[in-house]
């Protein structure tokens, strides 16, 4: 029996799947891809991310396995500046791909794991 089903096994499933089994709901993650992806969705955390993970006691992890960038640098033929004034302790973009950022999620909480090929399937 599980208190709370979450469709969804990406990175915002299964960070959520994590913190209500630190409280002790029991949970299901439900994706309806057949195995984990290894395409890569996204290639890193922006600074609120960041902060959560901070806060969560995740952020070694994460620094451990990704490449820090300093917020700024050049995309599609312009220079970005680094943005001025922005508050907050982890003014970078970690580079982690997303296929890493949900393994390391998964693992935080292994009775949590997506059941893969799995769906959600309620009436419209």
């Amino acid at each position: 029996m599980y208190d709370v089903i979450i469709a969804g096994g990406g990175p915002t499933g299964l960070m959520l799947a994590g913190e209500l089994r630190l409280r002790g709901v029991r949970t299901l993650v439900l994706e309806r891809e057949a195995e984990p992806t290894r395409q890569v969705r996204a290639l890193g955390l922006h600074a609120r991310s960041i902060e959560v993970m901070d806060q969560r006691g995740l952020l070694e992890r994460f620094l451990a396995h990704g490449r820090r960038h300093e917020v700024g640098g050049f995309f599609a033929g312009i220079t970005k500046s680094s943005p001025t004034g922005l508050d907050s302790a982890h003014a970078y973009v970690l580079g982690i791909p997303q296929t890493l950022t949900e393994r390391l999620l998964a693992e935080r909480a292994p009775s949590s794991a997506p059941r893969y090929g799995a769906a959600a399937n309620w009436p419209a």
